[in-house]
């Protein structure tokens, strides 16, 4: 019986590690500047997904730096 369960096991890990290694995230990050090339502190960021119309949005860092982690990649 434990043989079982340790094959068991190992079927469930190894499926377990297909689906991780299929899952895919991208991600967006930049630094905002004006015309000066200084950083914009508190700039407003808005990130559309034009095939859904959804949209994320964030706010620049103090250094102008901002980032949209764990994206599904798209248009």
């Amino acid at each position: 019986m434990k043989i079982l369960g340790r094959g068991l096991l190992f079927i469930w890990m190894a499926a377990a590690a297909a689906t991780t290694l299929q899952a895919q995230d991208s991600q967006v990050s930049g630094q905002i500047r004006d015309a000066s090339q200084a950083a914009v502190a508190g700039a407003k960021v808005t990130l559309t997904r034009t095939e859904t119309g959804d949209h994320r949005e964030v706010t620049s860092g103090n250094e102008g730096y901002y980032s949209f982690p764990l994206l599904v990649p798209g248009h």
